[in-house]
């Protein structure tokens, strides 16, 4: 088999040396032989694509920057806006015919190679900015064909900017892997998650970053007469199918600050399992995605006991998915239009409003998209308490919450909090240094090179690694036992044989509801190995 084109770009060696380790594991034993049949396809096709554009190898004279799929993205977006700024002239985006959402890559399209590579050419393009790695995963997957060995051909930069983790994505850290080449530039969020991945798996292309969405406006300080705006995905499906498992582990959860505990006991577990365990790296990844799993289906469920918790006179406002009529139809409105999502100044309400978030908080500045969008419209919020904050943010805790208890005693007190001048020097603070990030990541991104350097949030990445680490230890000291037999169970899958009826949880009306779904999942289940 001619390799030419495939071993630079093209990661086999490393490829199959773990198809071969998957077969030998007791974790991943199936698709073995499937999977060296795809290998070998792709393979043949890209070379064969590769052979098509040789001539045109190292195109000279493109300066172009091309924004691949941003419409639906914010963020990317915001980079966009900041190349177009300086070079109005030589900056596209959404250019590129077909996926109209790249993130749906089994959609039919009419995307293709050859007019990729002349949209490349016409627009004079020199580097392709992509959200994810959606756009190589599509020819992957449509067109059996590895797209970086065509762009090394070309002589294009193709910078990779990852708004997602990668431990419940299909193929979990290998497809990361797999969807890599060290000659171009990657960036990644959440590099508390991906940091031992990237490491293990030997990706040192990879930068760690915030968010690229500048701090506008501190929360508002007046606020009077206001009423409670959530907005979130339900996610029932998931979380019923995922049940059990979710209910054992909340047993294990301290139930007197549960928001808070599931996170450290989350995060605790998993650096037991990738630090201080003998398995090997497949098997630490087969059990990450377990623990992945269970704490997202968690955090879903954490919604329904939020909601359901509320105490206040205050008029509540629900956006989202349909199910939430059937859980509280007295609190669901609708779902929230895709321009009121990305812009939650949009929404039209008579009165003013505080945001309830109900979201996961690793760290202020290893956040998630929501969050960001409150900031940057200046909305009062609370959310669910931080795991880790340096003393100069501590005082944004005063709008966290822990427990249902401590959530509703905020919601009623709100402007108290906000007004505290403790907490406006820690705002001021946050989105200083939050907005000096994303300012030295705007620069680095559009005009960087390969080599590291010492960013300002790099530095604080080691500040709170280190914050991590000791919170972690004092957190194990306190608890030892009761993580160490919460892993051993998990990894023994002793949730398999759990009995919901026993949790702790099971008297809440909309626990009922969900053990109704539950029910009719499990029964859907059994009917279909009968018609097997």
């Amino acid at each position: 088999m001619d390799l030419r084109y495939c071993k630079k770009s093209f990661v086999l060696p490393s490829i199959t040396n773990t198809i071969i380790k998957i077969n030998n594991s007791e974790i991943y034993p199936e698709g073995l032989k499937s999977s060296m049949e795809r290998l070998k396809r792709i393979i043949t096709t890209t070379q064969t694509e590769c052979k098509k554009y040789e001539h045109l190898k190292s195109i000279e004279g493109h300066d172009g920057k091309l924004f691949l799929n941003i419409g639906f993205d914010p963020y990317l977006y915001q980079i966009y806006l900041k190349a177009y700024e300086e070079n109005p002239k030589r900056s596209f985006h959404d250019t590129c015919p077909g996926l109209s959402n790249a993130s749906d890559s089994n959609k039919t399209s009419s995307l293709t190679i050859d007019n990729f590579v002349q949209n490349i050419f016409e627009k004079k393009i020199k580097s392709i900015y992509s959200h994810n790695a959606y756009y190589l995963s599509y020819f992957l997957d449509s067109h059996d064909t590895y797209l970086f060995s065509i762009i090394d051909i070309l002589g294009i930069e193709y910078v990779i900017v990852d708004f997602d983790t990668y431990n419940q994505a299909h193929g979990h850290y290998y497809h990361k892997k797999f969807i890599n080449n060290e000659d171009h530039r990657r960036y990644c969020i959440f590099p508390h998650v991906e940091e031992y991945w990237d490491y293990s798996l030997k990706m040192e292309n990879i930068k760690y970053f915030n968010f690229p969405f500048f701090i506008k406006h501190a929360p508002k300080q007046e606020i009077n007469n206001y009423s409670i705006v959530i907005s979130s995905w339900s996610r029932t499906s998931q979380l019923v199918h995922s049940l059990k498992p979710v209910l054992f582990f909340l047993d294990f959860v301290d139930s007197s600050r549960p928001f808070y505990d599931y996170q450290i006991l989350f995060h605790t577990l998993s650096y037991l399992l990738l630090y201080q365990t003998e398995l090997s790296i497949y098997e630490k990844m087969f059990y990450f995605r377990l623990f992945s799993n269970i704490y997202f289906q968690t955090y879903s469920l954490f919604k329904f006991e939020i909601i359901e918790n509320l105490k206040t006179e205050k008029k509540v406002y629900l956006f989202g998915d349909e199910m939430w009529r059937h859980f509280f139809p007295e609190y669901y409105q609708r779902p929230l239009s895709l321009e009121e999502s990305k812009d939650l100044t949009k929404i039209q309400l008579s009165e003013p409003f505080l945001y309830l978030l109900m979201n996961s908080n690793y760290s202020y500045y290893e956040n998630n998209p929501m969050m960001i969008r409150i900031f940057n419209g200046g909305f009062p919020y609370l959310n669910i308490s931080s795991v880790v904050r340096d003393s100069n943010i501590d005082a944004l805790s005063e709008l966290e919450y822990s427990s249902s208890s401590e959530l509703n005693l905020k919601i009623n007190n709100i402007k108290e909090y906000i007004q505290q001048e403790k907490y406006q020097k820690a705002w001021e603070h946050f989105s200083k240094s939050n907005n000096q990030c994303v300012k030295s990541f705007f620069e680095d991104i559009l005009h960087g090179t390969k080599s590291t350097t010492n960013t300002h949030f790099e530095n604080i990445l080691q500040e709170y690694h280190q914050l991590f680490l000791d919170q972690m230890i004092q957190y194990l000291k306190a608890n030892e036992h009761r993580v160490q037999e919460c892993m051993k169970k998990i990894i023994n899958k002793d949730y398999e044989t759990y009995d919901i009826s026993r949790s702790k949880y099971n008297s809440r009306p909309y626990m009922r509801k969900l053990i109704v779904l539950y029910n009719e999942y499990q029964r859907s289940l059994r009917s279909s190995e009968i018609a097997k």
